[in-house]
Parts: structure tokens; C-alpha cells; sequence
């Protein structure tokens, strides 16, 4: 059985032979499922990143060695942040797809 999104025909999640079909079928997130942690991580982010920044600034104007490793370890921070926080939401998307094929799988067999 396949379902209609932005015009297009996609295939259900099993049978789904790109991630963009994929990510199209699990749809948009729902409301109300956000962490109440998710703006102390932002900040930290942020503060992180703005510091990444400043290391930077500093280690071009005065060629010292301890400031790059400053701004290495702030971005890759960031970046490690960045990768869990966009796995995680991944998996949510994955999970929520697979459980919304095996409700239709049930009520469809034949599907």
C-alpha cells in the first residue's frame, strides 16, 4: 500500500529504498515531546561554539599552540553534541515509523 506525501508515491517503511522515502513516510514530529532539558543543552552549545570562536580569534593573533587545541576541543564538543542529538532523533523517527507500519500491517495484512 502506498501512501501519497507532497504529491509523491512512497512506498511503506519496510519497503522504503531511500532515506529520503523513509524520512518522508515517518512525517513530522509530534507536539509535546521535546525534552524539558533541550534549552540548558542549547545553551551549552552555543556557549561552547562562542568560545570555540574566541579560542580561535586569539590563537590567529597571538600564534600560540594551547589556544588551537582550545578551539579543536570546543567544536568537536559541539560536533559530538551535534551527532548524538541528530541520532537520537533519527531513532525517534525510525521507532515511530516502524510502529505506524506494523499498526497498518495489522489492520491490512495483504499490504
Amino acid at each position: 500500500m502506498a501512501a501519497t506525501v507532497m504529491g509523491r508515491e512512497l512506498p511503506p517503511p519496510g519497503q522504503a529504498a531511500s532515506r529520503e522515502g523513509f524520512h518522508a513516510l515517518a512525517g513530522p514530529g509530534r507536539p509535546g515531546q521535546r525534552s524539558p532539558w533541550l534549552p540548558f543543552w542549547w545553551t551549552v552549545a552555543t556557549l561552547l561554539f562562542v568560545t570555540g570562536l574566541i579560542f580561535c580569534a586569539y590563537a590567529f593573533e597571538d600564534h600560540r599552540m594551547w589556544l588551537w587545541l582550545g578551539a579543536i576541543t570546543a567544536f568537536a564538543i559541539v560536533g559530538m553534541m551535534t551527532m548524538r542529538a541528530m541520532t537520537d532523533a533519527d531513532r525517534e523517527l525510525f521507532r515511530r515509523a516502524w510502529q505506524e507500519y506494523l499498526e497498518r500491517q495489522r489492520h491490512y495484512p495483504g499490504a
